[in-house]
Order: structure tokens, then sequence, then C-alpha cells
């Protein structure tokens, strides 16, 4: 997520890397990217990017970044508290909030991923599919679902 030294757009704090990790470029190129333990979203509206901190996360991003961006700043934590392992709590929480702002296929997913009730995870992976029918990572995950749960997928 980070490309170099940077600080939250917030709270100013800075924020270094902590590890360096090589990723794969769509042509095969190994990339070497800084990683930062700490929990941040980076959101873009045009030219203008907000690294937001964990501890800047929800209340003071709220008053700095802009209405139309809250979906995605909330959207990311989700995907950051899931990536570190929390799929309770702080992640269903986070897109909860994205979808309070906009019922978005990428939070519906991500929610149905977090929840423990399987049939309304299905219900929310459905609905994922109808409002975007071509995101693909929805019709994996409940895919996935289904098989692990020895369901034949209906799609």
């Amino acid at each position: 997520m980070m490309v170099d030294d940077e600080q939250c757009s917030i709270c100013k704090q800075l924020i270094l890397p902590d590890k360096m990790s090589t990723w794969v470029d769509s042509d095969g190129n190994e990339i070497k990217v800084p990683e930062s333990a700490a929990i941040l979203a980076l959101i873009e509206d045009g030219g203008t990017e907000y690294l937001v901190c964990e501890s800047c996360y929800p209340e003071k991003a709220m008053s700095v970044i802009p209405p139309p961006l809250m979906h995605d700043l909330h959207y990311q934590f989700g995907l950051e508290y899931m990536a570190r392992g929390d799929r309770s709590d702080r992640s269903k929480c986070a897109f909860l909030r994205a979808l309070d702002v906009r019922r978005s296929a990428e939070a519906l997913t991500g929610l149905a991923q977090t929840i423990q009730d399987h049939s309304k995870s299905v219900v929310l992976l459905k609905e994922a599919i109808e409002i975007s029918p071509d995101f693909k990572y929805a019709h994996s995950v409940l895919e996935d679902f289904l098989e692990r749960n020895g369901f034949a997928p209906d799609f």
C-alpha cells in the first residue's frame, strides 16, 4: 500500500515502512514494495490522495475526507482488518459503514466474509452479483462458499 515514507493526511503521523515485500505486476516483473505494520487506508479523489491511519479512523477522518470518499475509506479499512485476520467486529463494522454510505458489490462481498450466518452470507453475495454482475470476486467467493458448505453453485 505504501510507496515511500508517508504521513497520515489527518494527524500527520509519520508512517515508516517496516519491511520490503516483493510483488509481481501484470507483466511478470518483480517490484519491491515497502510495507507497514500500521493499519492504513489510501483513497484517491482525482489527483488528491488521502492516507489515513487507524487512530484517525473513522471519527477524525469524517471531518477531512470528502463525503463521497467515505465509502472507500470504510471499505479499505474493512479489507485491512480482514487481511490481518480480524473477520469479525472491526472488519464487519467497517463494511457496514461503507454500506451505509453506498451499497456496493465490494462492501457486500467483504461483509459476507465476516459474518457467521451462512444463509445471510449467500444472500449478501447474491445481492453483490445483482449489483455488479461483472465483479468476478463476488462470484468466486460465492462459488467457494457454496462448495465448502456442500452446495452446488446455481449460476
